[in-house]
Parts: structure tokens; C-alpha cells; sequence
């Protein structure tokens, strides 16, 4: 037994005729649906609008009726487009995690592996709970199952956090985020307002605790990122 490289496995697939090599890897899938489709204007333009500036492996795309969906590698992406989301409000989020076929197609709408099951299963949850966020994993490693869980939870008090925070306040946190380090004078400057207006921004918009929440989300979900390790044989 060889171990090949992580987060990766070759899964042969025979016929008759010949063999074919498949790969796998471990990512994030990301199914978004629209609350209360039936009775509000379609609103998944905006939403892919407002994730443009997210990198994924394979970006939002309409699926089916009002829902979105994208394929993502890394934590602080993941982290980020839920930011975005949540931002815009009326959305039902699921975080799939598990194994993604390769090679990738064009969209994520053609791909395939336990992510996908895994993130439907968590968007299909999101929809009867009282936050709009679930995390499902495909793994069966109890610890990265209850990694998945406390990312969860983290993640919806960030969500929650995130949609109480007005689009002012925003502009600070946002500012804040970008230039990590920078003063309060430096941020206030940039935007051209005062500094007391900076100061209050960050505190009604509660900026420390979703700054908290945004580097805990991203460690849990790294962690429960982690169970899958690479062979080839």
C-alpha cells in the first residue's frame, strides 16, 4: 500500500473493453435555495452577483428552479460565501463535505460524489431548522463528524451575527477585514468618515465577535476537511 498524496484516491472503473481511471478528492459542496420561492421574484441573479468575488473550483451556478450551487476547496472560501449570502438574505445554505469525482466537468451541475449527497441532505435540513445553515458530512470518522458539527454551530451564530449587522457597518467590517492590523484611523480615513464613526460602527455591528467567528468556523472546518487520506494501489 502506497500512500500517493492527500485528500486524493484513484478508483479504477472496468468494463469489457478497458479500464478507466477515475480520481477523487475530498472538497466542500455549497447547495443554496431560496426561501419562500413561490411568493417572491426570482433572486438568484442577485445571489450569484454577490458570491462573483468568491474563488471556488467550480463557481455558482443555477441548478434547478431557485437554487445555486458551487464546489469549493478551501475553508476560508466556504467561510467567506456564506458571508456573501447571508448577506443577502432569504437563503437556505447547505455545506456538503465528502469525496468529488474527477475529472471535474465544466459546471457544477454535471459533477458528482458524496459532497453533492451530502450537501442536499444539509440544504434539504436547513430548510426545517431554526437557522437556515447546515453542515453534513459524508465521512463516518466520529471526531471529523463532530468537527462538522461545532462548524456548524459556529457558523450560525457568524450567520446570524452577519444579518444583523447593517450595510454601514458593514463597509467598516469589511474595511477591517481587508487591511488586517489598520487602526481605527487608518479605516476611517480610508472611507472618509470620522473615527467615532468607525468605533461605532464595529460595536453595533458586533465586528469582534464575527471576526472571532470567522477564524473558529474556518479551523472546524478544516478539521472536519481532514479524514480522508490518499492511497493508491
Amino acid at each position: 500500500l502506497h500512500v500517493r498524496s492527500r485528500r486524493q484516491r484513484q478508483m479504477c472503473i472496468r468494463d469489457s473493453r478497458c479500464a478507466v481511471v477515475r480520481y477523487t478528492s475530498t472538497m466542500y459542496v455549497l447547495t443554496v435555495d431560496q426561501q419562500s420561492s413561490r411568493t417572491q421574484p426570482d433572486r438568484v441573479p442577485e445571489l450569484l452577483k454577490a458570491v462573483e468575488g468568491v474563488s471556488t473550483v467550480l463557481p455558482f451556478v443555477r441548478t434547478v428552479g431557485d437554487e445555486a450551487q458551487a464546489v469549493l476547496e478551501s475553508a476560508p472560501h466556504v467561510v467567506r460565501a456564506c458571508i456573501a449570502i447571508a448577506r443577502t438574505g432569504q437563503w437556505s445554505i447547505g455545506i456538503g463535505l465528502g469525496e468529488v469525482e474527477h475529472p471535474l466537468p465544466d459546471s457544477s451541475d454535471q459533477a458528482r460524489g458524496q459532497a453533492f449527497i451530502a450537501a442536499r441532505t444539509a440544504v434539504e435540513a436547513a430548510k426545517n431548522t431554526w437557522s437556515p445553515l447546515c453542515v453534513e458530512t459524508a465521512t463516518t470518522s466520529e471526531d471529523h463528524i463532530k468537527d462538522a458539527q461545532d462548524a456548524q454551530t459556529v457558523l450560525r451564530l457568524m450567520f446570524d451575527l452577519t444579518t444583523r449587522a447593517t450595510d454601514a457597518q458593514w463597509q467598516v467590517i469589511d474595511a477591517l477585514r481587508n487591511t488586517p492590523g489598520a487602526s481605527q484611523t487608518q479605516i476611517a480615513e480610508d472611507l472618509n468618515i470620522s473615527q467615532q464613526a468607525v468605533s461605532k460602527s464595529l460595536r453595533a455591528g458586533r465586528a469582534e465577535g464575527i471576526m472571532e467567528a470567522i477564524d473558529c468556523a474556518e479551523r472546524l472546518l478544516d478539521r472536519a476537511h481532514q479524514p480522508w487520506e490518499t492511497h493508491a494501489h
